[in-house]
């Protein structure tokens, strides 16, 4: 997988040629993403502690680009997706990235994901 679009609020919505994306460059892709050397993420759905995820990423610049953040997040979302419907089946309605939530002691982040 790879995020070469975006969906936000820059998008123009006014434009009736836009479907809600803005095309990102390799220069786009190469700014800061997330500032620090470490990234924790964590499930953001509620299971049984012996069924959540969590992942720490680290780099030695600082910052992680854009790039590399939706890297770590497919990375995570293949270990942390497939545990997160108490059907038993993977939730693929929840498809659109809204952001990073900081848990409640600030420590990790959690994935917002929208229908």
């Amino acid at each position: 997988s790879r995020l070469d679009r975006y969906g936000g609020d820059d998008a123009d919505e006014d434009d009736e040629n836009s479907d809600g994306m803005i095309d990102l460059t390799p220069d786009d892709l190469a700014q800061p993403g997330f500032i620090g050397d470490t990234m924790t993420l964590e499930s953001s759905h509620v299971l049984a502690s012996s069924h959540r995820s969590e992942r720490t990423y680290s780099n030695d610049k600082g910052y992680f680009t854009i790039a590399e953040v939706v890297q770590a997040i497919i990375k995570f979302e293949l270990v942390d997706r497939p545990k997160c419907s108490p059907y038993g089946c993977i939730d693929d309605h929840h498809i659109y990235f809204e952001g990073l939530e900081p848990n409640e002691m600030n420590d990790a982040f959690t994935i917002a994901w929208s229908a």
